[in-house]
C-alpha cells in the first residue's frame, strides 16, 4: 500500500493564514456594523424633535381620542393618517387629515350625523387599509361604527353596535389578517368589557370578557403580540376586596385559543384610572396608567416579562398632576407620552420618555 505523502508545512501555514484572514473580515464586519448601528442611533437620537405644526385652526374645540385608543396611524406607503372630533359644525363630527410626502392635506369631514360623534380610532391591516372606528350618538344612546379608507378615499359606514345601553370609548389594533376591538358597554346596570374583530366577512358577535355585579369596567386598551395573542387592560371600579371601591387596572391575555382568567395588576390601595396597553417585539406587554397618591395624580408603570409581571414602577412623583398617559412601542423601546401641569400649576406640557433597560428623563 502506498502511503501518502504529508501535508508540507507551507499548506498548514497557507490554510492557518486563509482561516485568520477569514475571521478578521469577520470581525471587521461586525465591528462595522456596530460602528453604524451606534452612529445611525446617535444621529437619529441627536436629529431631535421638530418644530411643532399646528393641523387645526378652526374657533370651535377640536377633541382627540382619549389614552386608551390611538387616534394616529401610518399606512405601508409612509402617509400619516390622524383623526379628531370637531365642533365648527354645531355637533361634534369626526375629520380626517394626512401627511403625504411632507404635506399636510386639507382637513375632511367624515360624518354627518344628527349628533356627537367622538372618540376616533384608527388601525391599519395588511392591505393597507386605514380603519376608523368611533362613537356615535345619533340614535339617543352611544353606538360604534366603522369606516374604511382604501384607495383614497373612504367606504360606507359600517353600524358594529346595536343595543339598548350605550357601547363606547373603542380602542383596536390589527395583527394583520383581523383588526380586534375592545370598547365598554352598558349591559345590567353596570359597564362590561366587549370583544369583536373584524375580518373578510364583517364584524364577529361580540364577546363579553366581563361580567361583574359592583362597580364599572371603562375605557379599555387593547394590544397584539408578535405570535397571536391578544393583551387587553381597563380601569376598574368593581368593590375588591369587600369594602375597597378604589379603581383599579385589571388584565387580560388571548393566547389564540383562550381567553385566560383576568388579573389585578395595580396597587388596590390607590385610586387607579385610564390604563395603555402596548406589547414589544420580544411579548413583552408594557402598561402604564394614571395612579392617585397623595394629593396628586402620578404615572404609575409596571412590565409583564417571561418570568411574570414585574413590580409596579412610579415614574413621577411631583407635587403636580399627572394624565393620560399612552405607550406605545418600536421594536423593544418603550416610548410614552404624558400631560403633566408641572411647570406652575397653571400652564400644562406634555412630556415624553422612552426605556430601552432604563426609563430616560422626561423631555
Amino acid at each position: 500500500m502506498i502511503t501518502p505523502p504529508p501535508r508540507s508545512r507551507k499548506r498548514k501555514v497557507d490554510m492557518n493564514l486563509k482561516i485568520q484572514n477569514l475571521k478578521d473580515i469577520l470581525t471587521a464586519i461586525i465591528i462595522l456594523s456596530i460602528i453604524l448601528s451606534i452612529d445611525y442611533t446617535y444621529s437619529h437620537a441627536q436629529s431631535g424633535w421638530q418644530a411643532e405644526t399646528r393641523l387645526t385652526n378652526d374657533p370651535d374645540s377640536c377633541i382627540t381620542s382619549p389614552n386608551n385608543g390611538k387616534y394616529i396611524a401610518v399606512d405601508a406607503d409612509g402617509t400619516v393618517h390622524i383623526v379628531w372630533a370637531d365642533k365648527r359644525d354645531r355637533n361634534l363630527e369626526i375629520y380626517h387629515k394626512m401627511r403625504v410626502n411632507g404635506v399636510w392635506s386639507e382637513d375632511e369631514r367624515i360624518t354627518f350625523a344628527s349628533n356627537d360623534s367622538k372618540r376616533p380610532i384608527l388601525t391599519v391591516d395588511a392591505l393597507n387599509r386605514v380603519h376608523l372606528i368611533w362613537n356615535d350618538k345619533r340614535d339617543g344612546n352611544k353606538e360604534i361604527y366603522h369606516r374604511i379608507w382604501s384607495g383614497g378615499s373612504w367606504n360606507s359606514e359600517t353600524r358594529v353596535t346595536n343595543t339598548d345601553g350605550d357601547s363606547f370609548a373603542p380602542s383596536a389594533v390589527s395583527d394583520g389578517l383581523y383588526i380586534h376591538l375592545v370598547y365598554m358597554e352598558y349591559i345590567n346596570g353596570h359597564y362590561q368589557i366587549m370583544y369583536r374583530q373584524f375580518g373578510g366577512l364583517g364584524w364577529s358577535a361580540p364577546s363579553q370578557l366581563t361580567n361583574i355585579s359592583t362597580g364599572d369596567r371603562m375605557v379599555p386598551s387593547i394590544d397584539a403580540g408578535k405570535n397571536g395573542t391578544l393583551h387587553v387592560v381597563w380601569w376598574d371600579t368593581r368593590e375588591d376586596p369587600p369594602g375597597n371601591t378604589n379603581g383599579k387596572i385589571y388584565y387580560i391575555e388571548w393566547d389564540g385559543t383562550q381567553w385566560f382568567n383576568e388579573e389585578l395588576i395595580s396597587d388596590p390601595d390607590y385610586n387607579a384610572m385610564r390604563p395603555s396597553i402596548a406589547v414589544d417585539d420580544s411579548g413583552f406587554v408594557h402598561v402604564a396608567w394614571i395612579n392617585t397618591v397623595g394629593a396628586y395624580e402620578q404615572i404609575h408603570y409596571r412590565m409583564k416579562n417571561r418570568t411574570g409581571w414585574q413590580s409596579i414602577e412610579y415614574l413621577t412623583n411631583d407635587n403636580s398632576v399627572h394624565y393620560h398617559p399612552s405607550l406605545d412601542v418600536v421594536g423593544n423601546e418603550v416610548c410614552l407620552v404624558y400631560w403633566d401641569n408641572h411647570i406652575d400649576g397653571i400652564n400644562s406640557e406634555v412630556f415624553f420618555k422612552r426605556k430601552s433597560t432604563f426609563w430616560s428623563g422626561p423631555t
